[in-house]
């Protein structure tokens, strides 16, 4: 191996941002379609999905990316902590803690099984992996940044879209893992705190393990006591209002097994509830 001789860091090129942002690209696309198979039932006790293998595996092609222009450069002298261009060490380190973390998060889902709801985004090891995310998707803000520093940095859509799409993934990801408290994902979220809606409840179909999901209500009201029709093809649930002053009324509703075609049945002043 060449000693290092080099203490600069190897110049970047736009051809390595647009790499790097493409790569990015792949990876959040594979968080929010895992995210999408979550939300839809899509995802049972097993590690080993689908959606984890796009995730992954866009994490692999970009650790692998970083890996090989790191060892070329330190070949060619450069010191360890400046192989890579200015800026994306930190993203090389984001990517490998983030392999670490899939590995916790494997072993986590073995020892407790698969999270639900808030407990999905704000386990510990999914925090970690978000953490991991952030460091890996700003690569492109600190290498212009720096280059802002010594003037190197060009202007024009095509040198400035990787930083465009590094700040987009950044945000996409804490959109993401803020998602129970986000007004696109959950109307309520425009209108109350995420302490206000813990008042709210819903009605949920899953299998008699636990497994397999599915919200059936969204609405701003408290839906719970749901029961199943002789056929097992409707469900009749209560639903009531909240409201600040307590005085709120509930009514029974009839809905399908899917959560589709909800109808009232009662509208009387007081509570109609616990149907059978």
């Amino acid at each position: 191996m060449i000693p290092s001789t080099r203490p600069e860091y190897p110049k970047s090129s736009l051809r390595f941002d647009w790499i790097v942002a493409s790569l990015s690209a792949w990876i959040v696309g594979g968080l929010y379609l895992d995210g999408w198979a979550h939300h839809h039932g899509k995802v049972d006790d097993s590690f080993l999905t689908p959606w984890h293998a796009v995730l992954y595996s866009g994490v692999l092609a970009l650790f692998t990316f970083l890996f090989l222009n790191q060892a070329q450069n330190v070949f060619k002298g450069h010191p360890l902590r400046r192989s890579l261009p200015k800026g994306y060490l930190l993203s090389l380190i984001g990517v490998a803690l983030f392999l670490i973390a899939g590995l916790l998060d494997f072993l986590w889902h073995a020892a407790f099984g698969v999270e639900l709801d808030l407990e999905a985004l704000l386990s510990p090891t999914h925090l970690l992996l978000a953490t991991s995310g952030i460091l890996m998707f700003s690569g492109a803000i600190r290498a212009l940044r720096s280059r802002m520093q010594t003037g190197e940095a060009s202007s024009g859509w095509k040198a400035l879209g990787p930083l465009v799409l590094s700040t987009t993934f950044v945000l996409s990801i804490l959109t993401f893992f803020t998602q129970f408290a986000h007004p696109i994902s959950y109307p309520l979220a425009g209108k109350l705190t995420a302490i206000d809606q813990g008042r709210f409840s819903d009605i949920y179909l899953m299998n008699s393990d636990g497994t397999g999901q599915i919200r059936l209500s969204n609405s701003e009201m408290n839906a719970w006591g749901g029961a199943w029709s002789p056929d097992g093809r409707q469900i009749v649930f209560t639903q009531r209002e909240i409201k600040e002053d307590n005085n709120s009324q509930s009514a029974l509703y009839l809905m399908a097994v899917d959560g589709s075609d909800v109808k009232q049945l009662t509208d009387m002043p007081g509570h109609e509830y616990l149907p059978a």
